[in-house]
């Protein structure tokens, strides 16, 4: 095919073109004084005419408030049902929520919730949470929260605190057990309150600065009780309690001034005028301190 641009004259309407001989060809048919142009032209619309889909006006019924309305389609459009089923943008919405209910969205649904479940495992959708066993009470419990552990606030502090008995040294959390957890004025009969209203309460220079004051101190120390495996909650007892000043307390240091058999009857006559010392002692960590 010659596409070089070359001057051509129509033989029709005589003028001169810059064209190749192909763009020039098309003007020699279509040019308004070729005597076939109505018949060329005539030809050229019927062919296409063939090929041009034709559509139609059909009247429908709204899918949703079954109001009558037209469309505009083909009859294979009709036929197929590929055409607006609803009358405005108001009733396709309201359709498409209706359709939600319908099976087809119900497994829609069902393929989506299987596909978060293989994700997310142990997910217990009557329960609305994860299946989880509780690390220390073994009780099976479900929990919108994926990274809860425990099945409630006591055994989480339970574990924390297991967590930290496992980090530090036993004898230091025996002897956070042995502090005595309980107010003198419980016990009027067991303590002397003259030296506290002779001396004070001792307070280091930073606090107060008495330091010939009184503090409360371990008559069986509480070292002497790491060393015997006693329970803690005798080292802790009221009984193991005395009122002494600040300077005979360091001038006794890690002494003892009594055995732990004495401590044991002291404890009887007290449980016989206050009854039975409550047990607030927390063996996580130092089981092998606990005695009958």
């Amino acid at each position: 095919m010659n596409l070089k641009i070359t001057e051509h004259i129509c033989p029709y309407c005589h003028e001169t073109f810059s064209m190749n001989s192909k763009s020039f060809a098309n003007h020699v048919r279509w040019c308004k004084k070729n005597p076939r142009y109505e018949e060329i032209k005539e030809s050229t619309y019927q062919k296409n005419s063939k090929k041009r889909i034709e559509r139609f006006d059909f009247i429908v019924f709204c899918e949703n408030c079954n109001k009558q309305y037209t469309v505009n389609c083909t009859k294979k459009e009709f036929e197929s049902k590929k055409y607006r089923k609803t009358c405005s943008n108001k009733c396709s919405h309201e359709l498409t929520i209706k359709k939600a209910k319908n099976d087809k969205y119900k497994k829609i649904s069902e393929s989506l919730k299987k596909r978060f479940f293989e994700t997310h495992e142990n997910y217990n959708i009557e329960n609305h949470g994860y299946e989880k066993v509780c690390p220390l009470c073994k009780k099976i419990f479900f929990s919108i929260k994926k990274n809860k552990i425990c099945c409630s606030k006591k055994c989480a502090n339970d574990l924390r605190h297991i967590k930290y008995v496992e980090s530090k040294d036993i004898k230091n959390i025996y002897k956070k057990q042995c502090k005595f957890n309980f107010a003198l004025n419980e016990y009027p009969e067991f303590f002397n309150f003259s030296l506290i209203k002779e001396h004070g309460w001792y307070k280091a220079v930073n606090h107060g600065n008495n330091l010939n004051g009184v503090s409360r101190d371990h008559i069986i120390s509480i070292n002497e009780g790491y060393k015997q495996k006693i329970d803690p909650y005798f080292i802790s007892h009221p009984c193991n309690c005395e009122i002494i000043t600040q300077h005979d307390n360091a001038k006794k240091h890690t002494n003892s001034n009594l055995t732990f058999e004495k401590l044991k009857e002291k404890i009887l006559k007290f449980e016989k005028v206050y009854g039975k010392y409550e047990n607030k002692i927390s063996y996580l960590g130092i089981e092998n301190f606990k005695k009958c």
